[in-house]
């Protein structure tokens, strides 16, 4: 077991275990450490469906909330109602679990609808808006994949 969580460690253990096997892919939980790993072995970067599916529903349960009262007004300000907002998450909720391919423009579609939110000044804490907005682009499939690997990640 891999106790330190930094990317040299990590790619130090992945390396001779991924070479021996041929790996293309590396499928792991959402930790930066991986990605970066992923990125300087030169593999593929999955993050494991169980997890996007948790982390998606524990998002989702934090922010409809917020997002319901919205304080803030920078969904306004984008041209998005706090409803749309909440209908938006709970449809995330629905398509994390289906993740059928055909869906890809849905998610695609809602993310569009937050692109106008500003990201956070450096120091600042981003608004609900731009939380949204990375929400939704994190969890988007490749739009025109290089390869069938790179559909992966959304088909799994």
């Amino acid at each position: 077991m891999v106790t330190a969580e930094d990317a040299a460690t990590l790619k130090a253990w992945i390396e001779p275990i991924a070479a021996s096997v041929g790996a293309e892919v590396l499928v792991t939980d959402d930790a930066d450490g991986f990605k970066t790993a992923a990125d300087e072995l030169g593999l593929l970067h999955q993050v494991c469906k169980s997890h996007v599916k948790r982390n998606t529903e524990d998002l989702i349960e934090e922010l409809c909330p917020l997002t319901a009262k919205e304080s803030d007004g920078r969904l306004r300000a984008i041209g998005v109602e706090p409803a749309q907002a909440v209908a938006d998450l709970v449809r995330l909720g629905e398509l994390i679990k289906s993740r059928q391919p055909e869906q890809g423009q849905e998610l695609e579609h809602m993310h569009r609808r937050y692109l106008k939110a500003a990201p956070p000044k450096k120091g600042a804490t981003a608004s609900l808006a731009y939380r949204l907005r990375l929400l939704y682009l994190d969890r988007l499939p490749p739009v025109e994949p290089a390869d069938a690997l790179s559909q992966m990640a959304w088909l799994q």
